[in-house]
């Protein structure tokens, strides 16, 4: 009898460590067998789990009319994804259902993928968040992100952003609009550039451009993009060392926060035109934020993302993201750098 002969139904677009975490969790099948595969396994995978359906070791631990089913259920997206240790990206409300089902929360296959910044599941969007605990493991991490969420202030938060700068009853309603807005771009984003649909926009280049807005220096002080400053203060007068260099993409998107994402969406949007000049003015009118008047076109938004790194930074990046990229999708983003 093959490993996994008792079964508990996938939750759609589960991950393949969430499922058999489940499983072990309603003692169908033994954790410190499981674990002994996994170890065994991991060189294969490159220490990502959640492909080792590509393992025939691993594989042949299952019922023969199983290995079909588990390739094609838990199979991951041909798409840049967080790394399987960094994956600490959930949706509350996705965890909150799950519970309410009587369930245990599950981990989606969705929340790996880098710059995704909303849950797609629900018909109003929802911000994805990051785990604030350090103390999961494939095993626990839903029944920890569910803790985590419930015992943090942002359960209680009625808005994800600063919107106004006064309380009203309208701000529910604000904070919806900006999520409508990032859910357009992140979903024309993932069909259109990411697929090479767009010539104005190459899918590496796309995701450089968001780099530039999300940089952050490897010493985690002085200067940042333009995204990861617009919902919170300056540092003023504070003197920090010089920038070295960024993150880098991989590193920046497995650690970098749900909602400066959806800021760099706004932007892409706008340099676009995916938002409209009326969808632009309505964010600035609607946001707040203590340093910055939010950009309107594509020549506000390159002059934005520009003073926000200053001059020193901005050639650091340029010199990163020149690096990076062919010279032909270097050009498409070009505007970023250059007045």
């Amino acid at each position: 009898m093959g490993l996994l002969s008792h079964l508990l139904k996938p939750v759609y677009g589960e991950t393949l460590t969430s499922w058999i975490s489940r499983l072990v969790g309603a003692e169908y099948i033994d954790e410190e067998q499981i674990n002994n595969a996994y170890a065994s396994q991991a060189h294969h995978t490159r220490g990502d789990l959640d492909v080792l359906y590509q393992c025939d070791d691993f594989m042949r631990l299952l019922e023969p009319k199983l290995r079909d089913a588990i390739q094609n259920r838990f199979r991951l997206p041909d798409l840049p994804l967080l790394s399987f240790a960094s994956s600490d990206v959930y949706c509350p409300r996705c965890l909150k259902e799950d519970v309410a089902a009587g369930i245990a929360p599950a981990w989606r296959i969705s929340w790996r993928i880098q710059g995704a910044c909303l849950c797609e599941q629900h018909e109003s969007p929802m911000l994805l968040r990051r785990l604030d605990s350090t103390r999961f493991t494939h095993m626990n991490k839903g029944w920890i992100a569910f803790g985590d969420h419930i015992n943090s202030p942002a359960s209680r938060l009625s808005v994800d952003f600063a919107v106004t700068k006064a309380r009203s009853r309208s701000e529910i309603t604000r904070n919806r609009i900006l999520l409508h807005l990032i859910r357009r771009v992140q979903r024309w984003k993932s069909s259109q550039v990411d697929m090479g649909l767009v010539s104005e926009l190459s899918p590496l280049a796309g995701r450089y451009l968001m780099y530039v807005w999300l940089w952050q220096n490897v010493d985690y002080a002085g200067t940042c993009g333009f995204a990861r400053q617009y919902f919170r203060p300056m540092r003023g007068s504070v003197i920090t060392p010089s920038p070295r260099k960024g993150l880098g993409l991989v590193t920046l998107f497995d650690r970098v926060d749900m909602q400066h994402v959806g800021v760099a969406y706004l932007l892409l949007g706008i340099a676009y035109g995916v938002i409209s000049q009326e969808e632009s003015e309505l964010i600035r009118e609607i946001t707040f934020s203590v340093s910055w008047i939010f950009p309107v076109n594509r020549h506000e938004v390159g002059a934005c993302g520009r003073s926000a790194l200053g001059r020193e930074a901005l050639e650091r990046v340029r010199e990163e993201v020149r690096d990076a990229l062919r010279d032909r999708d270097f050009q498409l983003i070009v505007w970023a750098f250059d007045q």
